[in-house]
């Protein structure tokens, strides 16, 4: 099977599903920076590549949202959960 591009990828993606993706990247790193939290920190949390948490952001991979949404949002407000 020939590999495609992630441009080709890309260009076979409907305008809204890009625009979700860009949204949903946008919302969470918007979140993650008002908390003061570093990628590094969030992907550590949520067990995934900064790579990964990083691509999600930018809208250039699409996540499967109940599952990552879930595990960046624990990592992003697990801050709160933390005993001092």
């Amino acid at each position: 099977m020939k590999k495609r591009s992630i441009n080709s990828y890309r260009k076979s993606l409907s305008y809204e599903e890009l625009e979700r993706r860009r949204w949903f990247g946008q919302s969470l790193r918007e979140r993650r920076k008002k908390k003061g939290l570093s990628l590094k920190t969030v992907a550590e949390r949520a067990n995934i590549s900064e790579y990964a948490l990083a691509d999600i952001e930018n809208g250039r991979v699409s996540a499967d949202l109940q599952v990552i949404h879930k595990k960046i949002m624990r990592a992003i407000d697990q801050e709160s959960m933390v005993i001092l």
